[in-house]
């Protein structure tokens, strides 16, 4: 499951693809590159019209306080009729603009991350839902969680669940306002970009420590030992 992202092009490059009109924002004032995104952090996410707003990455409900880390979602949750989330899936579908994800494999001196992108370098669209509206005043518990599906074999397989990646007419529809919690539930298990779509490679070890490493280097293609 992905726990740290990277985005690393200019705004414009994720929230023009996703409009059939003119944009609402100034993506390029909060959509600014990074190659080593935590969960826990402010990150930007693009709403319906090109909206983008920073939103923390993970929930934590005002009860559940001090009981554990944030968390994020599960696509099947999110889909479940009458969940705690459906509020969510109906009206605070997000899109999380990167370029790709990490994924750590065991080895015998110590965990191994590669970088899994698109196979033809364009940007990733990730399915997300938030508890904060575009126009809503921001509490200290909203957030935002990427949805997630089964993973398929390769070198995701280790994990149970990949990010739900779509391509850009689907990703239009996820966050357009008309698109039903149904039509949402069909997209993120048959819209969502396969295995075959992806490249994955070794990098450097670097990117373990979140926070005090950051740079396009980190996801320069590295010997599976370093």
């Amino acid at each position: 499951m992905c726990i740290r992202f990277v985005r690393a092009r200019p705004g414009p490059d994720y929230v023009s693809p996703l409009m059939s009109g003119p944009s609402d924002s100034r993506p390029a004032d909060e959509i600014r590159p990074s190659w080593n995104i935590a969960p826990g952090t402010l990150q930007p996410v693009i709403y319906p019209a090109g909206v983008t707003r920073c939103v923390r990455w993970g929930y934590r409900g005002r009860r559940s306080a001090g009981k554990g880390l944030r968390t994020i979602m599960d696509a099947e949750v999110g889909g479940v009729a009458g969940s705690m989330w459906a509020p969510c899936w109906r009206a605070g579908r997000v899109i999380v603009p990167g370029d790709g994800w990490f994924e750590w494999l065991p080895q015998a001196d110590g965990s191994q991350p590669y970088f899994i992108r698109r196979l033809d370098a364009e940007p990733l669209f990730m399915a997300a839902v938030t508890t904060l509206c575009a126009d809503a005043d921001a509490r200290d518990d909203d957030g935002f969680m990427i949805v997630v599906a089964p993973a398929d074999n390769g070198v995701v397989d280790r994990h149970a669940r990949r990010p739900v990646v779509f391509a850009a007419p689907d990703a239009r529809a996820w966050i357009d306002a008309h698109t039903t919690p149904e039509q949402a539930s069909r997209l993120v298990h048959e819209g969502s970009l396969s295995l075959d779509a992806f490249l994955w490679f070794p990098v450097s070890r670097a990117v373990n420590r979140a926070g005090m490493q950051d740079g396009p280097g980190l996801i320069a293609r590295a010997a599976s030992r370093i």
